[in-house]
């Protein structure tokens, strides 16, 4: 053990005897309590780094109990209890020893003191930051009404505000927890917190990240949108845009608000698709075919791909960019951007990099799909290996349905290029497809793909011809018309009400080829006649072999 380790063990063990002494003296409590703090702090990175006796946290939290009529105990314990969670098994020990209970019980005790509500929500953030079994534990004992009200209160005290937001998106973290800080009212208080003071970066960046959590409840993200949290959270993005964790969350914030339809409208209309790019934020924002427009003229989609390209090994950057470009595309216009921003190759880019990814194989599949339905961004597609990683997806994620999904819409769309379509066949899409429909049944996507592939099967010329012809038939007796998958399509992909059309095209296209394939090696056309009956049904190779084999019928 390092001398100083020891040494500082040693001090504590001295507070605690000292405290365990003098149990009825609130002085030499809260004078142990602050030492105990003053350790801690004094370690390096604040007390991360080294863990603290089992019996100074015990020490803390039983002077709190015994002289709970003590502001003075009350306020250096709730001290204490915030630069002791900072170490994650100090956290579990003062939860262990009751500290949540005694944090909350003096927040709501002294409620009129600034200075309690200060150290008393810091503690609640610190205990409820990485301790499920905390979080629980606090809302149990009120820590969620006990925060709001104290947010409420001391609206003029910008460390409350600060510690206050931060302990909301701590708490909120546990679904239920955010359910409660909804109800007493948090939702408001913590736009009230951004709005008050504009100007501080720290509440800003703590009341995002607040927003973010609590947020992902539908009745939460309903309620901070009519407090009016999508202009504050925009107002802080455009004050503080030098400022790294004021734009991380406030794309976050923005992403999750979007989610509900109103507040998408809303963010729109504060300026959100200019504020940021944040391709988390840009998702969301752009299923708001409004918001999708104005981002485009904002220049989302030369940012999406900007992002994409100096962050290409970067998964996360790359899925939620690549959700942003799926959502982008889907405005024609906005399409045509992204393909002149470098989108195609970006993407392409992304499934060769990340091919082991199946999730982020799908999402640029998709995004393939859809930008694909314009024709140069096809042609684009295809000069950069579109063709080729799509199929390579589907041969990697042969279980993956989602994956076996969307790359077969992008085949579709991708087809509908001529020199695409021979890239496709080349790079073993029809095969490809093939697997895909007898694995995962009933897919439009897999007859769409299907028909359009068939269109260039003269490509082939004769040799192989049957092997397509086959692979065909296995797929018809495994597929049947039915609706698109439930998680949508893309690529100019058929509906349900379509589905008949395509699935005759299909059965059109296969019985044409069964009329020109030899009978015997399935390889070859037929080019040789049978006399004396006529029959064309022969390939030059089998007449030559079996000459002679065959005789007239009687």
């Amino acid at each position: 053990m390092h001398p100083e380790s020891r040494q500082t063990i040693i001090a504590y063990e001295e507070v605690v005897a000292r405290m365990q002494t003098h149990v009825t003296s609130s002085h030499e409590q809260k004078a142990g309590v602050m030492a105990i703090a003053n350790l801690a702090e004094s370690m390096p990175l604040g007390g991360q780094d080294y863990r603290v006796p089992t019996a100074a946290c015990d020490a803390v939290v039983t002077a709190m109990k015994a002289h709970a009529d003590d502001i003075g105990v009350q306020r250096e314990g709730a001290c204490a209890v915030a630069i002791l969670a900072i170490n994650k098994d100090n956290c579990v020990k003062l939860g262990a020893a009751g500290a949540i209970d005694a944090v909350v019980a003096a927040m709501q005790a002294y409620a009129s003191d600034v200075n309690m509500q200060q150290r008393g929500a810091w503690a609640v953030s610190n205990l409820a930051a990485n301790n499920e079994e905390n979080r629980a534990k606090l809302g149990a004992a009120g820590a969620s009404d006990a925060v709001v009200a104290a947010m409420q209160a001391h609206i003029s005290d910008v460390n409350v505000q600060q510690n206050g937001a931060r302990a909301v998106a701590n708490l909120a973290i546990s679904e239920e927890n955010s359910a409660k800080l909804g109800t007493a009212g948090a939702c408001n208080a913590v736009v009230a917190a951004m709005t008050t003071y504009a100007f501080d970066a720290n509440v800003q960046h703590y009341g995002s990240w607040a927003i973010i959590a609590l947020a992902k409840n539908a009745e939460n993200c309903a309620k901070l949108g009519a407090a009016g949290a999508c202009t504050a959270v925009v107002a802080a993005m455009q004050a503080y845009a030098s400022d790294v964790d004021v734009q991380q969350n406030g794309a976050w914030a923005v992403a999750n608000l979007a989610k509900n339809a109103d507040n998408s409208a809303k963010l729109g209309t504060a300026g959100a698709c200019d504020a940021h790019y944040g391709a988390w934020a840009l998702i969301n924002l752009a299923e708001n075919a409004d918001n999708s427009s104005k981002l485009g003229a904002a220049g989302a989609c030369d940012a999406v791909v900007t992002a994409m390209k100096a962050h290409a090994s970067d998964v996360n950057v790359q899925h939620y960019a690549i959700g942003a470009v799926v959502n982008l595309a889907e405005n024609a216009e906005n399409s045509a951007m992204l393909g002149a921003a470098g989108a195609c190759d970006a993407v392409v880019t992304a499934m060769k990099m990340h091919a082991t990814d199946g999730d982020l194989q799908h999402y640029c599949a998709y995004a393939v799909a859809e930008l694909a339905n314009n024709a140069e961004n096809s042609a684009m597609l295809g000069a950069a290996g579109a063709c080729s990683a799509v199929v390579a997806a589907m041969k990697a994620h042969a279980f993956n349905i989602d994956v076996q999904h969307y790359c077969s819409w992008a085949i579709a769309g991708l087809a509908q290029n001529a020199d695409n379509r021979i890239a496709l066949l080349a790079a073993g899409a029809l095969p490809a497809v093939v697997v895909a429909m007898r694995t995962h049944s009933h897919w439009l996507a897999g007859a769409n793909a299907i028909v359009q592939l068939l269109t260039t099967v003269a490509c082939f010329g004769a040799e192989g011809s049957f092997r397509i012809l086959m692979m065909c038939s296995l797929a018809r007796r495994h597929m049947k018309p039915a609706a698109p998958h439930r998680g949508g399509g893309g690529g100019g992909g058929a509906t349900a009400s379509g589905g008949s059309n395509i699935w005759h095209h299909w059965q059109e296209q296969l019985e044409a080829l069964e009329c020109v394939v030899c009978v015997l090696c399935k390889d070859n056309f037929r080019n040789h006649v049978l006399l004396p009956c006529a029959h064309c049904v022969l390939c030059a190779e089998c007449a030559q072999q079996r000459q002679g084999e065959w005789s007239p019928a009687g």
